[in-house]
């Protein structure tokens, strides 16, 4: 049987969807501005 979102537990959220925290990366940035780039080209909003 299926649970749906709301069904599921804390552990279950954990083991799905785990949330991993790092140290600061300066190119974050760029590699952002590339996807937005590609994203905005895809879409036509351009």
């Amino acid at each position: 049987m299926k649970k749906s979102l709301n069904d599921l537990t804390k552990d279950d959220w954990n083991v799905l969807y785990p949330i991993e925290l790092v140290v600061h990366n300066p190119e974050w940035k760029n590699i952002y501005e590339k996807e937005k780039e590609r994203i905005v080209e895809k879409s036509g909003m351009k």
